[in-house]
Order: structure tokens, then sequence, then C-alpha cells
């Protein structure tokens, strides 16, 4: 097949429509989206601009991706559609002395929002916009109300159509108020001319930049807006802290068993230091339940090693099974992530693992 031929099907394929649940995708290049029936999202644009010819694969039913490469940036994006949500992710590589500015917008109508009572979390800009209990704000979106927000990270509209949650943030607080790159996961939005625009972006990138960022669309959670992705600790920039070393009211020991009661369910990591002075222990398989066994080393006499694994927390129980030689002097369990605190921690950031031939853009 000829390659002009190739593209010219790839983009046909961009602008067939997809049906899934209340969400149907138009064009996943340019992106164009509509939930039950209304236009949704109508635009997209990035500065530096994309790359101009998009190579888009539609991965399955319900998910497609979109591959833009020239000599100024490369772009991964995927599109995917379910029963009652819609995610947009994105990682994205700008080159060297091609922009001192990078950003990614996507455009809502006006009729899609005016008038909608609102929730959010973010610095509102506006005659009503009033805080409310754990930081949510309240008012109703419009010419003379609510126009803009400045760091908005969760966004529920209660449209006549049924209610709807924007997550701007879906990995929750645990990796802090930033991920790998500066500013990559702030948002702000804009009503304009155009209608409103919800922009990610960041200056000072003339050295070159990665810019990576999820948004999720979905029918509203049932949850308060605070509740979603609560922040109980920033697990990115704060060291992990040891919960408790030993202590023998919240450590259960059997033979080859080990209980460990902690606060609450979630994933922790584990250290158990392992050694004795008179000869040597090890190897010894262990795992938890969730997780694979792990072949620990040997120790040698006389000497110590840290054995470490991940571990979840059920019914605020951590259990961890040994099979071989052991000899624990010390126990310390730290949190790695409260079961509430992030719906994505159990799948990927991609849902497809499938990749352009010419990508090497990092997962």
């Amino acid at each position: 097949m000829r390659m002009s031929k190739r593209i010219a099907i790839l983009l046909l394929l961009a602008a067939t429509s997809v049906i899934a649940g209340d969400f149907e995708l138009k064009s996943a290049a340019p992106l164009s989206l509509a939930w039950r029936g209304a236009p949704l999202i109508v635009a997209e644009n990035a500065e530096p601009e994309f790359a101009p010819k998009p190579v888009v694969t539609r991965v399955d039913a319900l998910i497609h991706h979109v591959w833009r490469a020239d000599d100024k940036s490369k772009t991964r994006i995927e599109v995917a559609t379910g029963e009652d949500t819609f995610e947009l992710t994105l990682v994205r590589l700008v080159e060297a002395d091609v922009s001192g500015l990078v950003r990614y917008t996507f455009t809502v109508p006006h009729a899609f929002l005016d008038g909608c009572p609102a929730e959010w979390i973010a610095e509102p800009e506006g005659k009503t916009g009033k805080a409310a209990r754990k930081g949510v704000a309240t008012g109703t979106l419009g010419p003379r109300d609510i126009k803009n927000a400045n760091l908005i990270t969760y966004l529920r509209v209660h449209h006549p159509a049924g209610d709807l949650d924007f997550d701007f943030n879906p990995r929750g607080w645990w990796t802090g108020e930033k991920t790998i790159t500066p500013h990559a996961a702030e948002w702000n939005m804009r009503r304009t001319a155009a209608g409103y625009e919800f922009s990610s972006a960041f200056s000072r990138t003339m050295a070159g930049t990665l810019q990576e960022f999820k948004v999720v669309i979905r029918r509203a959670d049932k949850r308060p807006v605070s509740d979603v992705h609560p922040r109980v600790a920033n697990r990115w920039t704060d060291g992990y802290r040891n919960i408790f070393r030993l202590d023998k009211d919240k450590i259960h020991i059997e033979r080859d068993t080990l209980q460990f009661r902690v606060p609450r369910d979630g994933w922790y990591m584990v250290n158990m230091l392992v050694g004795a002075t008179d000869r040597p222990i090890g190897p010894c398989e262990v795992w938890a339940d969730e997780t694979k066994k792990r072949q620990m080393p040997r120790v040698a006499p006389g000497e110590r090693d840290t054995w470490t694994l991940v571990a979840r927390a059920v019914n605020e129980t951590i259990t961890l099974r040994l099979r071989g030689d052991f000899h624990l002097t010390a126990v310390g369990v730290t949190p790695m992530l409260y079961e509430n605190e992030d719906y994505l921690f159990r799948r990927g950031w991609w849902l497809s693992s499938q990749r352009h031939p010419g990508d090497t853009l990092p997962e």
C-alpha cells in the first residue's frame, strides 16, 4: 500500500464517529467529542503547533492513538471512550530552541456550560464564586458569573442532561502538586469568544521540555467533590516516614507469617532488616496478597541486609508470607498510597500498550 493511501485511510479513521454509552467521539484528530448528543469538546490547539499530519490508529472499538512528529516536537495522544467515561492522555517532547511556551488547550462551547451550577477545586474568579468546606468553591458558570478559574483540579457541572465531572488531576495528590514536568498538570479555565478554554501551559522551555497529563471526563462521582481525591499527603515530594519500626501491639508473628496492623487500607512499603551473627540466612521467598513472590538474597554471617517489598493493606492489615531461611531484627512500614487517594493506581497511565513504530516517548 502506498504511504499516501495509508495516511488517507488513517485520516479517515480520525473522522469516524465512535459511540460508547453517553460519549460520542466524533474525531480523534482534531479532537471532537459529544456527550448525550451535545457538543462537549469542539476544538483543540497547541503551542508550538502540532505536526500538520497526524497518524491515527484505532486500537480497538473504544481507543484511538494519535501520533504527531516533526522536527519541532513529537506527541503521543490516547483518546478513549467508555460507558460513562472519556479519557485524554498526552505526552509531548518539545525540542530545544523551538518555543519559550508550551501549551495544550481544548475548548468546550458556551452552550454546554453557560448557566450550569458547578462545584470545583481551584482559585475562582467571578462575582459569586464562594469558597465552601474543604476548599470546594461553588457558583454558576456564565458571562455574568463564573468565567475563569486558576489552577483547577476538579470540576463538577450540574448539566440539564445530567451531572458531569472533569478530573484534571486523576492521579490524586499522591504525586504532589506537580508531575515530572513543572506545571504540566496545572490547568486554567477561561471563558473566551470561542468558548470555555481549558489550558495546561508552562514557560521557559527554550531548552526543550516534556509535557504530560491525563484528563478524565465522566458521569459525576457519587462522592462529594472534596472526597474524590482527598489530600492526605504529598507522597511524591515528602519522604516516606515509618509508621512504626517494631511494635508488639501491632505485629503478629507466626512461624512463616507476619501480620501488621496499620491505620487504613492502601499500599505500603515494608522494609525488613535481616541477618544473624552466628550463621548465614536466606535465600527466602517473600510475598503478600496480590503481589508476586520475591526471592530475597542470602546474607552472610555477621552482616545485615534489607529485604523490601510493596504490600497492600486490607481491613487495616498487611499479611506477609515467608518461605525459606530468615531471621528478622527490625521491621519498618511506611505508607505509599492510601486506598482512597487515587483510583488509577491499579492500572497503567495508558490504556493500550500499542505504539507507533517511531514512538520512543516515555510511558
